[in-house]
Formats: structure tokens, C-alpha cells, sequence
């Protein structure tokens, strides 16, 4: 296959790059400045499908400024995709898109088609989001929206982030450590997007999580152990508001969310447990 890939300089899109090209699909890689040149119906003519991981990272402190990166990261760039799938005579048959388990409520479990939706600026940006990508329908493309956990990778994201931290014995859970976390390694995200590109029954909203969310203490004593280390530590919620502002809520919040489309369509998980990421990301 052919595919359009937007966000291939980011982490995620790196290792999708990587993977499908291996699998012997041809990348055709979409970057910010074609964007910038509005040159997307040029790229995509000709290829069979478009992947978008675009977007501004959401941990930041929510001021104005931020607030408009993310947004246009998203909702804009997402809209040109679309309407450039729209607009040329022979379009890609099939649109994956990325989105967030942010929109929903932290207060019960949630489901592809049985949810509480978030209120607030998170959960608004990817309603937004995904009403662009649900546009795609209307030009008889089939569109796949991902509502992605968090993503656990030995060389990126959170593990990135913590791995020096509790290599030293610095670890610690965040908060009360209550909260849940929905995740999913990396390499079953990536088979899950080949799932999507080669089976042409899948469409509509799936969550990217695996079927076994853990607290953030059960998180953090895992990687401590996997580390050989203690984690005796505990960052205070009041400090990750002061560092995060509102967004401190995607660290203090939880987000208990299952996969019940693909658990109920034969998709077969890796690394359903944290014990299994662990193990990988520590050992291999």
C-alpha cells in the first residue's frame, strides 16, 4: 500500500513509519510546511491511504497561545486533510486518524459506544477534532478515529520521560496515585493500525488502550521494580498545578477506558498488561 503518513517526525509517527515500511507498505510522509503550502491534494493523490498523527503536545501549561497550537494542530490541519481527500478525483479509500481518550468523563468506565463525555477544554478539542474527521464519510472514505491511551515505548513518551528519574531511585507516584491509566505499547498500536488499513470492515471510533488500566501506583511501583529500584517518592498534586496549570488534570485524572471494539472483533493484544510493557521497555 501507498499511505500518506502527517506527523512522521513525532515519536508515534517515527515508529508507524518504521513498522509499515518494514511490513513493505511505500510512506509518503506529510510535514508541517506542506501544510503551511496547502500542497496536501498533491501528496495524497494516488495513494491508497492517509494515517494523521498531527498535533501540539497536550501536557503544557493551557495559556492562549498554547491553547491555539493545539487547536490548529488538530482541528485545522485535520480539516485540510479532509477536504483535500474531498476535493481530488481519485482519493484514498481509507482515513486513520488519531484522537484522545481526553474526552472522557474521569468519573465512570468508558466504552467506544457507552461514555460520559469530559467537560472541559481537552474533551472540546477532540469533539472538535473528530467532527473534521468524521467529514471524511461524506466522500465514501473509511474513517477509523483512535482514541489513544497513553503510549508506552522504551525511547519515547512517558517511559522517555521517567525512565532517568527512577533509574535513580527518584520515582514517584503523582498525586494521590489513585487515578487510572488506560495505556497501550506501542507495537500493539502500530498492529492495530495495520489491522485497520487491511481489514475493510473496520470503521468508526476505537479505543487504543488495553483491557487492563492500572492506578498510577500500580504504575509506578511496576517500573520502579522493573528498574531494580524503590519509589519511595510522592509528587504532590499542588505541585503538578503549578507546573501544568489545567492540564495537570491529564496527570491527576483518571481515565478508566476498555476496547470493546477490538477485543469484540478478534483484536489480540501483545502487551495487554503493565507487566508485560514493563518487562519490554526494562529489559529488551
Amino acid at each position: 500500500m501507498k499511505i500518506a503518513l502527517a506527523g512522521i517526525s513525532g515519536f508515534i509517527g517515527s515508529y508507524i513509519a518504521q513498522y509499515l515500511t518494514d511490513k513493505g507498505h511505500e510512506i509518503v510522509p506529510i510535514t508541517r510546511e506542506d501544510f503551511k503550502l496547502h500542497n496536501i491534494s498533491f501528496i495524497i493523490t494516488g495513494c491508497d491511504a492517509v494515517i494523521n498523527f498531527t498535533g501540539h503536545p497536550i501536557l503544557c501549561r493551557w495559556t492562549n497561545a498554547n491553547k491555539t497550537k493545539i487547536f490548529e494542530s488538530r482541528i485545522e490541519t485535520t480539516s485540510e486533510l479532509v477536504n483535500s481527500m474531498s476535493v481530488i478525483n481519485d482519493p484514498p479509500k481509507i482515513l486513520i486518524n488519531a484522537s484522545a481518550i481526553g474526552i472522557y468523563s474521569p468519573d465512570v468506565i468508558n466504552y467506544e459506544n457507552q461514555y460520559k463525555q469530559a467537560d472541559n477544554f481537552l474533551a472540546e478539542i477532540v469533539e472538535a477534532w473528530e467532527s473534521e474527521v468524521t467529514k471524511a464519510i461524506y466522500a465514501d472514505i473509511r474513517t477509523i478515529i483512535m482514541r489513544l491511551g497513553v503510549v508506552i515505548d522504551k525511547n519515547g513518551g512517558i517511559i522517555k520521560k521517567l525512565r532517568p528519574l527512577f533509574k535513580m531511585g527518584l520515582g514517584g507516584r503523582l498525586g494521590n496515585g489513585k487515578q487510572k491509566m488506560s495505556f497501550i505499547h506501542i507495537q500493539d498500536l502500530v498492529r492495530a493500525i495495520e489491522y485497520f488499513l487491511t481489514n475493510p470492515n473496520a470503521s468508526d471510533v476505537y479505543n487504543l488502550t488495553t483491557p487492563f488500566p492500572v492506578t498510577n501506583k500500580e504504575f509506578t511501583k511496576k517500573l520502579a521494580a522493573g528498574f531494580r529500584k524503590k519509589a519511595f517518592f510522592r509528587i504532590p498534586a499542588c505541585w503538578l498545578r503549578l507546573i501544568y496549570g489545567k492540564s495537570s488534570l491529564l496527570i491527576l485524572e483518571s481515565s478508566e477506558v476498555y476496547p470493546d471494539k477490538l477485543l469484540k472483533e478478534g483484536f489480540t493484544f501483545h502487551y495487554p498488561k503493565m507487566d508485560d510493557c514493563i518487562d519490554q521497555v526494562c529489559h529488551h
